[in-house]
């Protein structure tokens, strides 16, 4: 009895272990040249990331909508062509499979209006290695968020 004790008691502590490793990638994120920052989040069982703000949020002078909040344009549904990116779903669906990876996710590039299958990896220096790719990770790109202070 005490060993069947011992065993469930171990297996909680390891549970508790896994689900706090996994939390380590919830908060708020710095993309390169800190032209936006993602927060990341618990949805459901998974992770998923919002922008919360950009470095230009707003159209600049020149554009057709100088000053107003930029939009989902270069979305390929129309129907969601008008959405803000402040506020906008990035990335979505990532699965914890331990040791500081996240799978099994997408994003979503604004700038083109294309979604991505996507992998993220904590490192050792506590950035966030964020790697987008169509197929095969090997034909991707890799961008390194850093945490916001």
């Amino acid at each position: 009895m005490r060993q069947w004790l011992l065993g469930i008691a171990c297996t909680l502590v390891s549970l508790s272990a896994w689900a706090s490793d996994a939390s380590q990638v919830l908060g708020y994120w710095l993309t390169p040249e800190d032209n936006a920052v993602i927060e990341i989040y618990r949805d459901g069982e998974r992770f998923s990331g919002r922008i919360v703000s950009l470095k230009e949020p707003n159209y600049p002078d020149g554009h057709s909508q100088a000053g107003q909040p930029k939009r989902d344009l270069n979305n390929p549904d129309e129907l969601k062509q008008d959405r803000r990116i402040v506020g906008l779903n990035m990335i979505e669906g990532f699965e914890h499979i331990g040791d500081g990876r996240y799978e099994s996710g997408t994003i979503y590039d604004p700038r083109n209006g294309v979604t991505y299958q996507c992998e993220m990896a904590l490192q050792s220096d506590g950035t966030l290695e964020v790697r987008g790719y169509v197929g095969l990770s090997l034909f991707g790109k890799t961008q390194v968020w850093r945490p916001r202070p």
